[in-house]
């Protein structure tokens, strides 16, 4: 019988509880079918909801206001790619801790994917505005701390905004440096609200159109944050994207 210490480790705590059965691995094809699985689900959500009407905190429309599903936070709107529990919360816990690079560049495409079939979306159903045409001058992402860094040996975000960047042809630039090493994983909520801290390379964002990409938005407070000091260094618009985001009413221990 296959332990159940293993899989829980990998799965963390969330809505529905892992069981001993459930492979710690993952291949392309069972990331093809979750993908699958999170576009039938926004289907079905805009399909019973309506491209305004909100569900679980979380809306359709295009990429940053009218796309996609959307978490809605007092900061800002984040494109995602569906809520953090199941099949896609195991997946992002083999990609931050057992070093499946290849699995954050899977989801850098997967959001390159989404965000086009939802401006395509929306541009079919109504009048083409600016807003379904946007596209960034360049892509970005939040980075982790260098204590991480040193820990995992990659960051991410770092890949999964690389990988979204060769997918759409934008530019990938490190735009930001984090200069505190406080972690998210594992605070407290109120810990978390207090955010980190980045230095912003001010030259290479200065008059930009930016997409800041993250893997998993908890509360919020890290993108708030790596939003506003880009804005502040002279961006002039931000839109947010995360492979997962975690519900308010369900707090999580995942940054």
């Amino acid at each position: 019988m296959r332990s159940t210490r293993r899989s829980s480790a990998i799965g963390g705590t969330a809505d529905a509880p892992l069981t001993a059965t459930e492979p710690p691995y993952f291949t392309r094809r069972t990331l093809d079918r979750l993908v699958d699985q999170l576009r039938v689900a926004r289907g079905s959500q805009l399909g019973t909801h309506g491209a305004h009407d909100a569900h679980d905190d979380t809306h359709v429309g295009t990429l940053g206001t009218h796309g996609g599903v959307m978490h809605r936070h007092a900061h800002h709107d984040v494109l995602s790619l569906g809520a953090y529990r199941g099949e896609l919360r195991r997946a992002i816990h083999h990609m931050k801790y057992r070093n499946a690079r290849w699995i954050a560049a899977y989801f850098g495409r997967a959001l390159a994917a989404m965000v086009r079939e939802t401006t395509e979306q929306h541009t079919a159903t109504t009048d083409t505005s600016a807003d379904a045409a946007w596209r960034p001058h360049i892509v970005t992402w939040a980075p982790t701390t260098a204590r991480r860094l040193r820990l995992r040996g990659h960051d991410q975000s770092a890949i999964i905004a690389s990988s979204y960047a060769r997918a759409t042809r934008i530019r990938c630039v490190r735009a930001l440096r984090r200069i505190d090493d406080n972690t998210q994983t594992g605070s407290t909520r109120k810990v978390r609200k207090r955010g980190p801290q980045f230095v912003v390379r001010a030259r290479v964002v200065r008059g930009r159109s930016i997409l800041l990409i993250d893997d998993v938005m908890t509360t919020g407070t890290t993108l708030a944050r790596a939003r506003d000091a880009l804005l502040a260094a002279g961006a002039h618009e931000v839109r947010c994207a995360v492979v997962a985001h975690v519900r308010a009413r369900h707090p999580s221990r995942v940054g």
